[in-house]
């Protein structure tokens, strides 16, 4: 119906902006997408878990914890009252949950998070998928963060192989595995496999 179309005119709308960081109008459009996709389809639909998770991740990048983690938990909400537990959108609003956590330092609620996300995803994926290879490059991350350098490098590794297999070797994303490889052995003090990694990314870029 007519409301649905300006709906989704105004939920890209929202997007475009957000992605401009022009946040006043981003908000404004996506409070007006809410408006008119709640009139078209009711609250609890996958339309508006997005258009919430949208919201929190403008929060977030407006450095605005406490607001980007309630419009995330609405969207996790809402979510799992549309499609239940098992579905991508739940694994996303779980993994934005953690990814928020992780950047402000609360590092075991966001290890929370992301296994959540991640048992979504193997359940839903397996480990061969996108979405999945993210979320183990994100706990790769975090348990470098919290000097688990063991685990660290099996999630770490285990994501880079998948980039490699999906995308081949001259990739943005296998270039960020190899700089967050980098990273984690210059943590350690490995200099010569930190440099390894670093020179890879950047024959890469």
């Amino acid at each position: 119906n007519d409301n649905a179309e300006v709906a989704n005119t105004l939920y890209c709308l929202g997007h475009l902006y957000l992605e401009q960081n022009r946040f006043q109008r981003a908000e404004k459009c996506y409070m007006d997408a809410l408006k008119t996709y709640t009139a078209a389809y009711g609250r609890i639909n996958t339309k508006i878990s997005n258009i919430y998770n949208d919201l929190g991740m403008l929060f977030w990048l407006k450095s605005d914890f406490e607001m980007a983690k309630k419009h995330y938990l609405e969207a996790l909400s809402i979510g799992k009252q549309a499609s239940g537990e098992m579905c991508s959108d739940v694994a996303t609003s779980y993994g934005n949950l953690g990814i928020l956590h992780h950047d402000y330092g609360f590092l075991d609620e966001a290890e929370k998070f992301y296994m959540l996300s991640y048992d979504i995803c193997i359940a839903l994926y397996g480990e061969q998928h996108k979405l999945t290879a993210n979320v183990i490059n994100s706990l790769g991350d975090l348990y470098r963060n919290q000097n688990n350098y063991e685990k660290a490098e099996f999630f770490l590794v285990k994501a880079l192989h998948f980039y490699q297999k999906s995308y081949g070797e001259y990739h943005d994303e296998t270039a960020n595995s190899y700089n967050n490889i980098g990273a984690l052995y210059r943590d350690q003090k490995n200099y010569p496999e930190a440099e390894k990694n670093y020179s890879r990314a950047l024959l890469i870029w």
